[in-house]
């Protein structure tokens, strides 16, 4: 099943043309002043871990000391998407967020009519990064595919910078690693591949693993692929796992990371971790997106270490049911609902079930 972090990462490199990178000069400010760059760290930190009082007030003193700049749109932006996760486009919420990001990169666009500097690029990368991730969770694919050949545009000029930011490893690797993996997993899209300059999956690896490690703005969006890499490209569980458990760590409030640690160990068939964590999410978080996923969860765990096919049952259908509620965001984790229910209705002898849920699962899959 493909993500739609993945297919935005396609959506980005397919619809590019291929370019001849020319070097330009740097210049940064805020990359290079330590104060305020120690402001958006702690920023950042407290946004991803939901203490948003202390985030809003790094923020306010970011806007203090660098007015005007496009950075305040972004950081504005993550906020936004992390006190309303999940961000859906019905919500005024996500209204504001898509308003907000757009102002970031229209603002980013007239400084590159000046210079093209690192942090300018860092900012606008991010900014159209965070849209496309907005867009295709939540099924806009139109707009997905408005904005994914500019972005491409942009894209290129990340490997000028890694000296400058080791945010932009994130980019670097992304690109090394799934020019390679895509078109071996999907051959279809070895003749576009193709058009592109070679990448290198151990690079690509190397380069995430130093945005995870030494980045700023994006160290949970690089633990979040390179989690995503080692379970469905490499097939390497337990590496996979070191991932999320170290993302979980680093953010122990956001209970999003939890879920999918949890996701992970039950792949893994480590039943009795996966449960301790299932059982700390249900009395931890009052989000009801986060509650409806780890309904599936637990019946996956109730299914596979209980052998209770009924509560199993019970379990799946609450989690559907409650992420009916979020639109195509709850997609991937519904799948995997009717995917137990095939299941369960197997074990039973009901074929027709069996069948049909199978078919609900694909169907959200895709």
């Amino acid at each position: 099943m493909l993500t739609d972090l993945l297919k935005r990462l396609m959506l980005i490199s397919v619809t590019g043309l291929l370019v001849t990178i020319i070097s330009q000069p740097v210049k940064a400010q805020i990359l290079s002043d330590s104060i305020v760059m120690r402001h958006i760290r702690k920023g950042i930190d407290y946004t991803y871990n939901l203490n948003f009082k202390d985030a809003h007030k790094e923020a306010d003193e970011i806007r203090r000391m660098y007015p005007g700049h496009p950075v305040n749109f972004l950081f504005r932006a993550v906020i936004i998407y992390w006190e309303n996760y999940p961000l859906t486009p019905s919500s005024s919420a996500g209204s504001d967020f898509e308003e907000t990001l757009h102002q970031g990169i229209e603002l980013c666009e007239k400084n590159y009519k000046v210079e093209r500097d690192a942090e300018i690029l860092l900012t606008d990368l991010s900014a159209r990064g965070m849209l496309l991730l907005y867009y295709s969770d939540n099924g806009l694919s139109r707009k997905v595919i408005g904005m994914a050949g500019g972005t491409y545009h942009y894209l290129k000029h990340s490997f000028l910078y890694t000296s400058v930011s080791p945010d932009f490893y994130f980019f670097t690797g992304l690109y090394r690693y799934y020019r390679e993996a895509y078109p071996e997993v999907h051959p279809i899209y070895k003749p576009v591949a193709s058009l592109f300059p070679k990448g290198d999956k151990l690079q690509g690896i190397k380069d995430l693993e130093i945005s995870s490690v030494k980045s700023v703005f994006l160290k949970a969006d690089s633990y979040s692929f390179l989690t995503w890499i080692f379970t469905n490209f490499d097939k390497d569980p337990p590496r996979a796992i070191g991932y999320i458990k170290r993302l979980s760590e680093l953010y122990p409030e956001n209970y999003s990371y939890t879920v999918t640690y949890s996701k992970d160990l039950l792949m893994s068939k480590r039943f009795d971790d996966a449960e301790k964590l299932i059982r700390l999410i249900s009395g931890k978080t009052t989000n009801r997106f986060l509650l409806a996923e780890t309904d599936i969860l637990n019946g996956n765990l109730i299914e596979s270490k209980y052998k209770n096919m009924k509560s199993a049952r019970e379990s799946y259908e609450k989690g559907i049911r409650d992420l009916a509620a979020f639109g195509v965001i709850g997609n991937e984790y519904s799948a995997l609902g009717y995917e137990g229910l095939s299941r369960i209705c197997g074990s039973e002898g009901d074929q027709q079930g069996m069948k049909k849920n199978h078919r609900r699962a694909m169907d959200l899959s895709n």
